[in-house]
């Protein structure tokens, strides 16, 4: 027998909101079934997280987070240079009784909207996805395609720092030289996980490896600004997060604060 939600007057509800699509129950999206991915996979791994979330969310219809290099594995579900600008995932439950999930890449502007509280429409997006590989499909030779991307480039190499930051502390590291190491052997990790991250290593390496130490800094002067109390309790929720939802927190608080004090760039930060 189903509870009763009703509330005493001028009690608050405390229940979620939940973003629903335009057309969920009435225009059901083209599903194509492929084999389960392998578990050990990075493929596995985000889908088994995309799953567990739903699972202990059974409200959610829908979240934002940012791609995990590699989760698509061999499937080439669109052209380098468009990966360049679909760089987050719009996760969609596709039955209300079941955690079954559609993954779609989308771009930041998208994820910022749908994280602003606005709908997004799964036929709409298709679409701008098409349009967007079909529009960039000619640059696939060129490793920045719009400014914005270096941009985009730097602020989530800063999130990492200060990922590794929060990671570190108190035993944080000042030896400038071990920490450009540490920025390349991220670039060398992911490059295994997806090596076709990029077409041009050298010109990463020198966006990424300087956004990666201020970064650093960065993280560095948050924490010291906080209580001992507040930091502990930042340390902790941070640690508790898994990777992509860590790097995809920095990376809307340093937007944030570029946009606080009209920052063009992240090196205006510090």
């Amino acid at each position: 027998m189903r509870k009763s939600h009703k509330r005493r007057r001028g009690e608050k509800s405390h229940r979620k909101r939940v973003f629903k699509l335009k057309g969920f129950s009435t225009n059901p999206v083209p599903l194509r079934y492929a084999p389960a991915p392998d578990p050990a996979s990075i493929m596995g791994r985000v889908s088994a997280e995309d799953a567990a979330r739903f699972q202990a969310q059974p409200d959610l219809q829908a979240f934002v987070r940012p791609l995990v290099p590699g989760e698509f594995g061999d499937i080439q579900v669109a052209s380098e240079a468009a990966m360049k600008s679909l760089t987050y995932i719009y996760v969609q439950r596709i039955d209300e009784t079941t955690i079954a999930r559609l993954r779609l890449p989308i771009t930041e502007e998208q994820a910022q909207a749908f994280m602003a509280g606005k709908t997004l429409d799964v036929s709409e997006l298709q679409a701008a996805f098409a349009k967007k590989t079909r529009d960039t499909a000619e640059y696939d030779d060129d490793p920045f395609v719009l400014p914005r991307d270096t941009q985009r480039l730097t602020i989530v190499a800063a999130a990492s720092g200060i990922y590794t930051t929060f990671h570190d502390f108190p035993h944080l590291e000042h030896d400038q030289e071990a920490l450009q190491e540490r920025a390349r052997q991220l670039i060398l990790n992911q490059m295994r996980i997806w090596p076709e991250i990029t077409n041009d290593v050298q010109a990463y390496t020198r966006l990424f490896v300087p956004a990666f130490l201020l970064g650093y800094r960065l993280g560095d002067a948050t924490l010291q600004e906080m209580t001992a109390e507040k930091r502990e309790a930042a340390l902790q929720a941070v640690r508790s997060m898994d990777n992509p939802s860590a790097l995809f927190l920095f990376d809307q608080n340093i937007r944030k604060r570029m946009q606080d004090m009209g920052a063009q760039t992240i090196y205006e930060l510090i």
